[in-house]
């Protein structure tokens, strides 16, 4: 399968048919509370910002599973994250789809 790509007028993205080799590459998010999903078991997605030049870090949920570790089921987390230029690492052995989406939210 393609890879295809969405990034919904730059603050989100989803994408189908990604792999270790085929990422779904940079994007750009205005910040603000994300739900990061990932459809496929036993698949590692892991969200990094880009943090000095070309050096990205990995990014920690604030609820959910952390996106670190092999899921044994579709994969969801959720993220407050500032502006800026990111990138979603996938390691799998075959293809997933999933997405990274804002959520409204307003603080108590």
């Amino acid at each position: 399968m393609a890879l295809v790509v969405n990034n919904f007028a730059g603050d989100g993205i989803s994408w189908s048919g990604a792999a270790t080799g085929t990422p779904p590459g940079v994007f750009t998010l205005l910040g603000g509370r994300y739900m990061l999903t990932a459809t496929q078991a036993s698949t590692s997605v892991t969200l990094q910002i880009l943090a000095t030049g070309s050096t990205y870090v990995t990014v920690i949920p604030v609820a959910g599973v952390n996106p670190l570790l092999n899921a044994t089921a579709a994969l969801t987390a959720v993220f407050d994250l500032p502006p800026g230029t990111y990138q979603i690492i996938c390691t799998d052995t075959g293809t997933n789809g999933g997405s990274l989406v804002r959520i409204p939210y307003r603080a108590a």
